[in-house]
């Protein structure tokens, strides 16, 4: 079994829409930062900038080495505008231009890190393996997880970012599976 645990050194982000009920949370949703780097920044950077934003923030920032938090989970992070009282928010580092940089090795490693804190929380808050399309987010779904750009796709949120560009969902949704099936520590 893995564990990939978060730097705790962190104070909490500046940005934030106070605390919740561990009940009203019912969605993941996976954001990429907007850094010009073909590989991934240190996570550290991306972290310290989020943390002092007037206007954004993230419970987790990960690179392919480190894991940042943020904010609780019981704390309202600002991300997605109108779905933010009920999502958690990870960020993860480097800005793609292509499918072929998710098959980098930095990339890899980054999003089996993000798959295991994705299922981690899938396991945490009893939801489930579901990746929400804008359609089914648009039809009332609020159950599993999603991408900030399909939430900008669909009516929820006036968002209008389409992060992470070229996601691998599907093998995504495939490691979020295996962390959940024989990695998770709690």
């Amino acid at each position: 079994m893995r564990d990939f645990p978060c730097d705790p050194k962190l104070a909490p982000a500046d940005c934030n829409g106070g605390r919740r009920a561990r009940d009203s949370i019912s969605c993941v949703v996976v954001h990429q930062t907007a850094g010009g780097s073909a590989s991934p920044p240190p996570g550290s950077n991306a972290a310290n900038y989020l943390k002092h934003r007037p206007d954004g923030s993230a419970h987790i920032v990960l690179d392919s080495k480190l894991c940042y938090r943020l904010l609780g989970d019981s704390y309202i992070a600002c991300h997605v505008r109108e779905a933010n009282p009920w999502t958690l928010g990870i960020e993860m580092t480097g800005a793609p231009r292509t499918r072929l940089w998710w098959k980098t090795r930095a990339a890899r490693k980054m999003l089996d890190r993000c798959a295991y804190r994705v299922a981690v929380w899938l396991q945490k808050y009893a939801l489930p393996n579901s990746f929400l399309t804008a359609a089914e987010l648009d039809r009332g779904a609020r159950r599993g997880w999603t991408t900030h750009a399909e939430l900008s796709r669909s009516k929820v949120t006036t968002s209008t970012h389409v992060d992470p560009i070229g996601f691998p969902r599907k093998r995504f949704r495939r490691m979020v599976t295996g962390s959940i099936t024989s990695r998770i520590c709690f």
